[in-house]
């Protein structure tokens, strides 16, 4: 091969990859609002599939994409930190919780909610740290 074709197809791999990545960095975002979720449950039925047998629960939930899951509970508690607002939603273990980490991308209706309140929440599993957490959520009427 010559030293033009070398850098020919050098030329295209490098062109090729940029446009990848500027479609990767430019996608936009998935309205969580709009999509179905993959699951229905409550807090402590998502909780417990963790807590039995967390490396099933990450394979169902979790991996190779995080799981979009409609779960419903009463409010344990709810803070707002540097504009995250975090729903704490209990379970049966009084130690651990389902987090419903609001979504900053869409707009909420509600942003102060009351202990003891039942909600629903629509968001995407990232699994378990000491409790389950899921991100990006929109409260479900």
């Amino acid at each position: 091969m010559t030293g033009k074709v070398k850098l020919g197809i050098f030329g295209a791999v490098v062109v090729a990859g940029g446009f990848l990545a500027y479609s990767i960095i430019n996608k936009p975002f998935k309205k969580i609002e709009d999509a179905e979720p993959q699951y229905e449950m409550t807090a402590t039925e998502l909780f417990d599939a963790f807590a039995q047998d967390e490396t099933k629960a990450n394979a169902r939930f979790v991996q190779p994409t995080p799981a979009l899951i409609l779960v419903s509970g009463e409010i344990a508690e709810s803070n707002t930190e540097n504009g995250v607002t975090n729903v704490l939603l209990k379970t049966d273990n009084d130690m651990n919780f389902v987090v419903c980490e609001l979504d900053t991308h869409s707009d909420h209706k509600n942003l102060k909610f009351n202990a003891g309140s039942k909600v629903r929440f629509k968001g995407l599993c990232v699994g378990l740290t000491m409790d389950v957490v899921l991100n990006r959520c929109v409260q479900v009427p």
